[in-house]
């Protein structure tokens, strides 16, 4: 299998867009939003953005 290559930066600028997304969504606390920002802590732990926290 040939090994994986990928450009960070770019995955970086992916998941960056998708958090703010995320963060302009209106959620009720429920499942839904859960699950979104459950998504958000992996972002943060994937990249160590701090911003993703606050």
């Amino acid at each position: 299998m040939p090994p994986l290559v990928f450009d960070e930066e770019q995955v970086a600028s992916a998941i960056d867009r998708v958090v703010e997304r995320i963060f302009r969504m209106d959620f009720n606390w429920d499942w839904p939003a859960g699950v979104a920002f459950y998504g958000v802590a992996e972002a943060y732990e994937a990249t160590g953005k701090t911003e993703y926290l606050n």
